[in-house]
């Protein structure tokens, strides 16, 4: 495996930002409501899938782009093509507008300045971008898993 861009560290070191973005979000909810905790649970569940998810499509997006995986294992050359970098930059932009929406209108919509009714329906939209998204993502990661699984036994073998 060869790394074809220097944008692959560039993109490594946002792949971790994302992830650090992700704990320290979750972490300062729960000491700011540690004395009173969300029955819901789940909400927190469903923000840290969705963060990993984030994580592990950015990280398998760096490493199709800037690296010649794909050329090693099936032939396909997309570590130069921009239309690729392209989508992919737009979707993983998406992907955290969408994680931190998540954050602000469902985990924290006491911050918000925004009525009931319209605190309601943003929630509803953004469950829905929500699991579009988480369905999207989990496709790509099936559809390139032996290039991740390829490059996991890589990493830490």
């Amino acid at each position: 495996m060869k790394i074809t861009s220097l944008l692959f560290f560039w993109g490594i070191v946002f792949t971790v930002l994302i992830f650090i973005f992700m704990c320290c979000a979750i972490g300062e909810d729960f000491i700011r409501h540690k004395n009173r905790r969300h029955p819901a649970l789940y909400k927190y569940v469903i923000f840290i899938f969705m963060g990993i998810l984030l994580t592990v499509f950015s990280f398998l997006f760096i490493i199709l782009t800037a690296t010649n995986i794909l050329k090693i294992m099936s032939g396909i050359d997309m570590s130069h093509s921009p239309l690729v970098s392209f989508i992919g930059m737009f979707f993983m932009g998406e992907a955290i507008f969408i994680l931190a929406r998540y954050f602000a209108y469902i985990l924290a919509p006491e911050f918000t300045k925004k009525s009931e009714s319209e605190i309601a329906q943003v929630q509803k939209q953004t469950i829905l971008l929500s699991i579009l998204n988480v369905f999207i993502e989990l496709f790509i990661i099936w559809y390139y898993r032996d290039v991740l699984w390829y490059v996991i036994s890589w990493i830490f073998c």
